[in-house]
């Protein structure tokens, strides 16, 4: 389902460019924009947390700016985190990322909404993906998964009570519901939602993918994240914290508190475009080369400049 994105030198028509290059104060870029992707909490049977919202240039226009404007600013969302297990809780709200905040026209990106733990629905997000739902008490009836935006999807459902929690949704599809409640023993948590596999940095990467949902209680099973960057949703007790893979705004898997995966923003453009002065801060951003074309990431918040 989700598009195979193709960037590179050979795609010179998507950067408007001719096969010369171009000016070098005026610069059109590919891009791939995540917000922070939500947090699950842990115990029996949580959401997956849903993945931040994704845009990349294969769904939008390409943006051009102007070196004139000055240094360009990059905020990069954080993971939302795991609140403890405790009644009523949902995991931590991935957070904005915001792209060209020195431009007159920044883009920011909403981050995902996170997985409820028992006597909680999935959190919503207004632009990204829902987190999935987490099991009920008897007598509550089924949970409902968070509602997603544009650049999402909602969160799976939990059952009801001695459920597995819903996966929460990722960019390019829904989370899956909980199985049960026939018992523990067969209750199994909801996939997380596939993300979009891009190939901007020159290699296949996943984007958004949503958390898996935690089974109620062992030997019931957990659940894999969306696509492989979703955090495994796993039983209660769990061996281990399941997070979201950093960069990736994908969301935390359920039953072990899996923290959120953080946003990124990675930029392409034709290195014949590049000025002659480039740089970006602080150091783990970084600045490569793949056949003709530049790649700038930025891993964390920081900046590009061009003096």
């Amino acid at each position: 389902m989700p598009v195979l994105g193709a960037f590179g030198a050979g795609s010179a028509k998507a950067f408007g460019q001719t096969a010369g290059g171009c000016p070098p104060r005026c610069i059109t870029f590919d891009y791939v924009i995540a917000a922070g992707g939500a947090g699950s909490a842990e115990g029996h049977g949580p959401g997956g947390g849903g993945a931040g919202a994704v845009c990349y240039s294969l769904c939008s226009p390409s943006i051009t700016r102007n070196t004139d404007c000055g240094p360009y600013t990059f905020t990069i969302g954080a993971g939302g985190n795991n609140p403890g297990g405790f009644e009523n809780a949902v995991g931590g709200t991935g957070g904005s990322t915001t792209a060209f905040a020195c431009t007159p026209v920044a883009i920011t990106l909403v981050g995902g909404g996170g997985g409820g733990y028992r006597h909680a629905s999935g959190a919503p997000s207004p632009q990204g993906s829902g987190g999935g739902s987490g099991c009920l008490h008897a007598g509550q009836g089924p949970g409902t998964g968070g509602s997603g935006g544009p650049l999402g999807n909602p969160g799976g459902n939990s059952p009801g009570c001695n459920a597995a929690g819903g996966g929460g949704g990722g960019r390019c599809s829904a989370g899956q519901n909980g199985i049960g409640p026939t018992s523990p023993a067969t209750s199994r948590g909801g996939t997380g939602g596939n993300g979009v596999v891009l190939s901007i940095t020159g290699t296949c990467q996943n984007y958004g993918c949503g958390g898996g949902g935690g089974a109620f209680n062992a030997p019931s099973a957990g659940s894999v994240g969306g696509r492989g960057c979703g955090g495994v949703g796993k039983p209660n007790p769990a061996p281990a914290d399941r997070a979201g893979t950093a960069n990736t705004g994908s969301g935390g898997g359920g039953g072990a508190g899996g923290n959120g995966g953080s946003g990124v923003v990675v930029l392409r453009f034709p290195s014949a475009c590049k000025p002659a002065k480039m740089a970006v801060s602080p150091g783990c951003n970084t600045i490569t080369e793949s056949g003709t074309d530049t790649i700038v990431t930025f891993n964390v918040t920081g900046c590009l400049s061009f003096v």
